[in-house]
């Protein structure tokens, strides 16, 4: 009864997951860009592969080379055993110790049993065989007798019609040794930035160290239309997002013998430097809100750029960085950002990517550099970040300590969360000492406290008593009386008080360091 019911329930969540995919849609009005229909997709493929890949890493095999789709790599051997060999009847994997493991199992068993040694026949393999992730794309190899008439045409799922949405495949094409191939590209239409075609010299799909054409995407044609490789293998590679499609592309590939184009496919990552154009040197006043963006924002930012801003503002004043809007290609367009003006070291965020944009930052000083880069292909809407004046709102332990306010510097004060509510039960004391010599002056700049119930204070020295203070027992919501005065030492503090209930925005302050007189 339990398992018919687990039926059952998969039955539903299949259903489930089958109506909540629509048709795609030309029509809308407001342009949005809507879901195919179901099919097996490159997500669940992925999770497949992750899924087989952990299953076998617990016996320590892996795929070939890296790659699921061709097969398991021979344990303690440079052979591989294709998917296609595997449970096929004939042993590849493990022949050369096959007669010394069925002796071993004689010894240890006392009988002969095939099962141990039978390498890529063992039925655990056969199981992952079974699993074995669908692979869209196809091998081709052009042999010597055909290297001057074959042309090979490789052209993406469903050509001419609309390729199918959220899909990943790959070709490859060997001529005979010593030869070249040459390739063409005739037609070609997928979603912007979105759905990409890249191609490259050898077998290893997507290895940016052989890649001529990068992540193409648009209405037109890469720049290299017509191309020779560098030797006799090619790899094709198209992956298509889960929303929109359009008509796709079409190849020609040929030997050089048939077909030569006289120029070579180049790598467009060797002598290619990033465009600096952008980016800079910013210095904000204290309390001065700021604003970046990626470069052409609110359009899509360009290709091949490299960003840097470095943001200064006051002595002692810290920076609050949000994240307002965020965008970026996963991966391969980042941002990093950190303290100081050395890009190279203390970053507070490092190559981040992806929709999502990450927390709220908080510098440790003055100073900090924001780095944007983007790859030579495929651009997504950008990023807002805001920089704001941090002040110091720490209560308990740690703004006990003494806050050293150096010649030149400042530090704004506030109560905490503000401007958001304080909360109850706080007892704030700030302290704050100037450098021999020098003095202090303390500016209230907003005020609002619970009247008669939470209050504030500010005066001479480090002792937070009424005998010392310059102002004693404020609330509500009108600035102090005096708003500001001048320590007639080197130290001052502040203090703040607040009841069981009834938070409001609280206060901010700033403290500067003046000359003795």
């Amino acid at each position: 009864m339990e398992s018919c019911f687990k039926v059952l329930v998969l039955l539903l969540l299949v259903s489930v997951v089958l109506s909540s995919y629509e048709p795609i849609s030309r029509n809308n009005e407001d342009h949005r860009r809507k879901r195919n229909s179901f099919h097996l997709t490159w997500k669940y493929t992925q999770f497949r592969i992750k899924a087989l890949s952990a299953d076998m890493a617990t016996y320590e095999l892996a795929f070939c080379d890296g790659n699921p789709f061709a097969g398991i790599q021979c344990p303690e051997e440079r052979l591989c055993a294709s998917w296609p060999e595997i449970c096929d009847g004939v042993q590849s994997c493990a022949l050369k110790y096959r007669d010394d493991c069925l002796n071993q199992s004689r010894i240890s068993f006392g009988n002969v049993d095939p099962r141990i040694c039978d390498g890529d026949e063992n039925r655990r393999w056969c199981g992952w065989k079974r699993s074995a992730p669908q692979r869209c794309g196809e091998d081709f190899v052009i042999k010597n007798g055909h290297a001057r008439s074959r042309v090979i045409r490789i052209m993406s799922p469903n050509w001419p019609g609309r390729y199918s949405n959220d899909r990943f495949c790959y070709w490859t094409v060997q001529a005979p040794e010593g030869h070249q191939l040459s390739v063409r590209v005739r037609k070609f239409r997928t979603e912007r930035n979105y759905d990409i075609m890249s191609i490259g010299n050898g077998l290893r799909y997507d290895d940016e160290n052989s890649v001529i054409i990068f992540r193409h995407s648009g209405t037109d044609k890469p720049a290299q239309k017509k191309f020779n490789t560098r030797g006799n293998k090619l790899w094709v590679s198209f992956r298509s997002d889960d929303r929109e499609s359009d008509k796709g592309f079409h190849l020609e590939i040929s030997d050089t013998l048939r077909y030569d184009a006289k120029v070579a496919g180049r790598n467009p990552f060797r002598g290619n430097q990033p465009i600096r154009e952008c980016g800079g040197d910013v210095t904000l006043e204290a309390n001065q809100d700021y604003q970046i963006t990626s470069p052409g924002y609110p359009e899509p930012y360009p290709d091949n750029h490299e960003c840097i801003w470095i943001v200064r503002m006051p002595l002692g004043r810290r920076m609050e960085i949000e994240f307002e809007i965020f965008e970026l290609e996963d991966e391969l367009d980042y941002i990093s950002v950190g303290n100081g003006d050395n890009t190279q070291i203390r970053p507070l965020l490092f190559k981040y990517s992806g929709r999502t944009g990450p927390a709220k930052l908080l510098s440790q000083g003055n100073v900090v550099w924001i780095k944007f880069f983007s790859s030579l292909a495929i651009s997504r809407d950008g990023f807002v970040i805001n920089l704001k004046d941090y002040p110091n709102r720490e209560c308990g332990p740690e703004s006990i300590t003494i806050k050293t306010i150096s010649e030149g510097t400042t530090m704004t004060v506030a109560s905490p969360n503000y401007p958001e509510p304080y909360e109850d039960n706080h007892q704030c004391l700030y302290r704050f000492q100037a450098d021999p010599g020098r003095r202090l002056l303390v500016r209230v700049l907003d005020f609002t406290l619970e009247r008669g119930y939470d209050w504030f204070a500010f005066g001479n020295g480090f002792s937070a008593e009424e005998e010392h203070a310059i102002v004693w027992g404020h609330s509500g919501r009108d600035l102090p009386d005096p708003v500001e005065f001048v320590s007639n030492s080197t130290e001052a503090w502040i203090y703040f008080n607040t009841d069981f209930s009834g938070g409001e925005r609280g206060f901010l302050a700033e403290v500067y360091d003046v000359a003795g007189s």
